[in-house]
């Protein structure tokens, strides 16, 4: 009886974390893909941007977790292999229009 009592907790225990709502049916956080653009704070880097003539360099921040986290290194952790996820790909999206015009908050509609 001590047991079965032992296993019937054990099994409980190790069920109680599949039931986490802030994961989708992929392992991929939910989270807010909108991020926040923060401006850099590298010396280096905006004297350069300066110099040139260029805006201050800046990345989108996500939220993930708890966790302060760029938006490619939110994909590579947990988008990789996932291209059909809905998350993945409106990231993703994002990603590519940051990579190309700079982070910027207003996006196109549906991402």
């Amino acid at each position: 009886m001590k047991k079965f009592l032992g296993v019937a907790i054990l099994s409980l225990t190790l069920l109680s974390g599949c039931g986490d709502s802030s994961v989708d049916k992929d392992g991929v956080p939910k989270v807010d893909v909108h991020g926040t653009i923060v401006a850099t704070t590298d010396a280096k880097a905006i004297e350069s941007a300066k110099e040139w003539g260029l805006p201050i360099p800046s990345k989108r921040i996500l939220s993930v977790k708890g966790k302060e986290m760029p938006i490619m290194e939110f994909i590579l952790t947990y988008c990789q292999g996932k291209d059909s996820n809905e998350t993945c790909a409106r990231a993703k999206t994002i990603a590519r229009i940051d990579s190309t015009s700079g982070p910027r908050a207003e996006l196109p509609k549906g991402l």
